[in-house]
């Protein structure tokens, strides 16, 4: 029954960290074109920008649902091992135990591991972006699109947890945070009544 769990979940969680580091490696090769570079061509790079743009916006379109499910997977097991340590004479065996705990330990490595790196792909797009307009207020004559990029927020370039949330460093932790929190409040109301 392990296994049934936890290689579908496992399976995404791989593609969706390789998905985020490809992103994460066109991101850092952009940034080292524009740094290697003497003689800009600021319409071809500003072009380039773009692409990258809607390419994390496409992907997280598409993968933001399943982010969210996968958050959803990882309170059920956080709430499962709170109940497994708080109320272990439910758990008959040992070996129930050690399922709930490996499940556990699974899910939240690969959890932590798609954060990470969905993190790291905002912060290459962030320095990407301060690089670009770095090299466009350089320039006299702006055309529109230059213009345009010196417009966007760096915030909104970044993968999202079914576009509610957006997907930081901080997102890891706070929301490890409060599942925890939820769990423990819901096992303490369960034991109370």
């Amino acid at each position: 029954m392990f296994l049934y769990f936890v290689i579908p979940f496992n399976t995404f969680a791989i593609y969706y960290t390789a998905v985020c580091y490809h992103l994460r490696s066109m991101t850092k090769g952009f940034v080292k074109s524009i740094n290697s570079s003497t003689y800009l061509n600021l319409d071809q790079v500003t072009q380039t920008y773009k692409v990258l743009n809607s390419l994390v916006a496409k992907i997280d379109r598409e993968l933001s649902f399943l982010m969210f499910t996968t958050t959803l997977f990882n309170a059920c097991t956080m709430y499962l091992g709170i109940k497994s340590l708080l109320r272990s004479s439910e758990f008959i065996t040992i070996a129930q135990h050690i399922s709930v705990w490996c499940l556990f330990t699974a899910s939240y490595v690969s959890f932590i591991a798609m954060g990470t790196t969905a993190s790291l792909v905002y912060e290459a797009n962030a320095n990407g972006l301060e690089k670009l307009k770095d090299a466009i207020c350089n320039r006299f004559n702006l055309t529109r699109s230059q213009m345009r990029v010196l417009l966007i927020d760096p915030n909104n370039v970044s993968l999202t947890v079914w576009n509610i949330v957006p997907i930081r460093r901080s997102f890891i932790f706070g929301t490890m945070g409060a599942i925890l929190t939820y769990c423990v409040l819901i096992e303490s109301l369960e034991k109370a009544s």
